[in-house]
């Protein structure tokens, strides 16, 4: 009886093994089809990753399956060319990982091999006699191999090489590049991102002012803020002067009759602004890990900050840029982007496709298997349908990059994910029904790990806030200083703390490995945070919403510490969370197990147990008491923006590689803040690797509450 079954079941997957390879293959190709929406997706990254490097291996077993074949009919042939169409892939997911671009020269010997191979086999079987058919198929060869060849040059054109290339290029005249007439021609023709860096990014490269050395760009880059500042200043002021009565009238008078030149003259400097945004993001890309000249980075940061005036585009625009330059990294946008890639995938892919169906209904279908007849007939329908919504996709896409005023109309926001200790620390304890089921402990280990990061939608409020603090240390501390620029950038707590004369009492605790002080600051905010809320009536709400905010960028950080080490800054060690652990475990291993129900409770009775010192958890409960020295406000001021500090720190640290290859994975969403701190003119990972500028000291606090202060303090 089991060798019946098992008979027939071959029998059935020897009939049904092809179809199931070339449905699954196009199955395979739908997903990507909407791979950008399910990439916005956290937890449906893995389908998308799944689709990606499933595809290839689905088609190539699908080909090597036709070639092993004793014997095929037409309809199984004509499956061929499909299977070229499919490893071409779609034009919104060139990449799923920024390495991918890397082997652009293995898919090159990838081509040549299944080309060849797919020829071979159509030739040695096509025994139809039907005319028809054959022109469908040829027109079937002529789309997969076009689109197959597409896929190598664009994987070669977003390697980070070849961006990086063009981004040096784009500082050069059109003049100064050294091409020849033909590869110019070329270039031209099939790269719309050197169509549009030559159209509108060259234009204003002459008009840029001289700006060569750090010191003339600090001191250019104080002067637009303080003029700001004056202009702002002056004209709080004539609001409040008063004048006479026959005065105001006047003004009234002027008022009606100038009423539509302002709108006017308003719209008109919006224009302006959007224009040179545009033509920065054509130009500048911070992602490449280029040295960006000074003269370039002064525009930039002048044209953003004309930018911020138009309210909350400012914060859209960022992800309207990064938007951009995933397209350029991870799809095949710049070269569909070009004269080329528009008659290509506009008029010649869906004319083929639409020609191929056509041809294969006007067929006859006599004598073949009617499973046969419907599997051709959605892989016919399909292909048409994948190649005429590229139209409409593309559109879409290039409305996106070429009109980003209209684009980011909508208000975007992100969020940035969350992870505690003493919330793992407790499920580790008493687990929960998931963890409960892993029967290992390395399984419960890793779901505890990996299950259980939260997310918060903050992204808006921290690019806010961030702003704010970069204006407030252009205007109020560097003064045209380059050992206060340098100073700025690298503050990671001290600032605040000198600001406030705290550094005596709690500088120790930054005076460590940066991952160490994020440990050690994480479990004392935790601490006060908890001690606070058991103090219950005596704290008003208002005191408690800084420290909750303080909580979300410390659990940010320890989720970098724990699950994306590289993020947190180069180096970090990932295994101080894990000793964190066992030296709580060993402070509480007397303590009775109702304590181990939530944080708050952890909490208390980490205060409350004997510690045994030059421990983290002895050195955190030392600055969760000197904090709790300063009066209710100070405290929650010094916690708020050390992790500010802290926070901007870790992020100066990432390399544009970090940030791309991270926008590809998912694995972080601060990405608009980075881009922040390169356009606001802060020194970047280049700038601090590349530089010869040297900083003789890192200076002392801004120097009040009033000067430093940012929104939510």
């Amino acid at each position: 009886m089991l060798g019946i079954t098992l008979t027939s079941t071959m029998k059935w997957w020897e009939e049904w093994q092809l179809r199931i390879l070339v449905l699954g293959s196009l199955f395979v190709q739908f997903i990507l089809l909407f791979s950008n929406n399910l990439r916005g997706l956290p937890k449906c990254t893995w389908i998308v990753r799944s689709a990606y490097r499933s595809g290839d291996a689905i088609a190539i077993t699908t080909l090597a399956t036709l070639s092993s074949r004793q014997k095929l009919h037409a309809l199984e042939v004509l499956w061929v060319p499909f299977v070229l169409v499919h490893l071409g892939g779609q034009i919104n997911i060139s990449a799923y990982n920024l390495e991918d671009n890397e082997l652009w020269g293995q898919h090159v010997w990838t081509l040549v091999t299944k080309v060849a191979i797919a020829v071979f086999v159509f030739c040695r079987w096509w025994t139809g006699d039907d005319v028809t058919l054959l022109v469908a198929a040829i027109l079937l060869f002529v789309l997969g191999i076009i689109k197959f060849v597409l896929k190598p040059l664009a994987l070669r054109r977003a390697s980070f090489a070849s961006l990086q290339r063009f981004q040096s290029d784009s500082y050069q005249s059109p003049s100064q590049r050294k091409q020849g007439t033909l590869a110019a021609w070329w270039t031209s023709c099939s790269d719309g991102m050197e169509y549009v860096q030559d159209i509108e990014a060259w234009k204003d490269m002459k008009e840029r002012e001289d700006c060569e050395l750090l010191q003339e760009y600090v001191h250019k880059a104080t002067q637009f803020f303080q003029k700001a500042k004056t202009a702002t200043t002056t004209g709080d002021e004539g609001e409040a002067t008063t004048t006479d009565d026959g005065e105001e009238a006047a003004v009234d008078d002027q008022e009606d009759a100038t009423d539509d030149d302002e709108e006017e003259e308003a719209t008109n400097d919006e224009e302006e602004l959007w224009e040179s945004m545009r033509s920065a993001a054509a130009h500048t890309n911070y992602l490449v890990d280029v040295i960006v000249p000074y003269s370039v980075r002064i525009t930039d940061l002048r044209s953003f900050m004309k930018l911020t005036t138009l309210g909350p585009r400012h914060y859209q625009f960022m992800n309207w840029y990064l938007q951009a330059k995933y397209s350029l990294m991870y799809s095949n946008m710049r070269t569909v982007a070009s004269p080329l890639g528009i008659l290509l995938h506009f008029i010649l892919f869906p004319c083929l496709a639409i020609a191929s169906v056509v041809l294969f209904t006007c067929s006859r279908k006599d004598g073949y298997s009617e499973n046969d007849i419907r599997v051709t007939y959605v892989l016919f329908y399909c292909t048409a349908a994948f190649e005429a919504s590229t139209f409409f996709r593309v559109m879409v896409r290039l409305f996106q990059i070429y009109f980003p005023r209209f684009y980011i109309a909508f208000h975007y926001t992100g969020w940035i994910f969350q992870y505690n200790l003493l919330s793992y620390y407790a499920r580790k304890k008493k687990p929960t029904s998931l963890m409960k089921l892993a029967y290992f402990d390395f399984l419960r280990e890793l779901v505890n790990k990996s299950w259980y990061v939260g997310r918060v939608q903050l992204v808006k409020t921290i690019f806010d806030q961030v702003l704010q603090l970069v204006t407030c240390g252009w205007k109020h501390y560097i003064n045209g200083d380059i050992a206060r620029y340098k100073s700025f950038n690298n503050a990671r707590g001290e600032l605040v703390l000198n600001g406030l004369g705290q550094m005596s009492d709690l500088g120790w605790s930054l005076n460590m490995g940066f991952d160490e002080s994020v440990l050690l600051w994480h479990i004392a905010t935790d601490l006060c945070f908890h001690h606070c809320r058991q103090e219950g009536p005596n704290q008003s709400p208002e005191i408690l919403k800084p420290t909750q905010f303080a909580r979300y960028i410390s659990n940010y950080m320890i989720y970098l510490l724990f699950i994306e080490p590289e993020l947190l800054i180069p180096g970090a060690r990932s295994t101080l969370f894990s000793n964190a652990i066992d030296d709580i475990e060993s402070v509480l291993r007397d303590t009775s197990k109702e304590a181990f129900d939530q944080e708050g409770s952890i909490a208390r009775a980490i205060m409350n147990a004997a510690k045994p010192e030059r421990t983290v958890v002895h050195q955190a409960c030392m600055l969760t008491e000197a904090l709790m020295k300063l009066d209710d406000r100070n405290r929650e001021y010094v916690i708020f923006h050390v992790w500010f500090e802290m926070l901007c720190y870790s992020i100066s640290r990432r390399s544009g590689y970090m940030i791309a290859k991270s926008m590809g994975e998912g694995t972080d969403s601060l990405h608009s803040i980075w881009l922040l701190w390169a356009f606001m003119g802060m020194e970047t990972w280049v700038d601090r690797h590349h530089r010869l500028e040297y900083s003789k000291n890192r200076g002392a606090g801004i120097g009040g509450k009033g000067e430093y202060s940012v929104g939510g303090s």
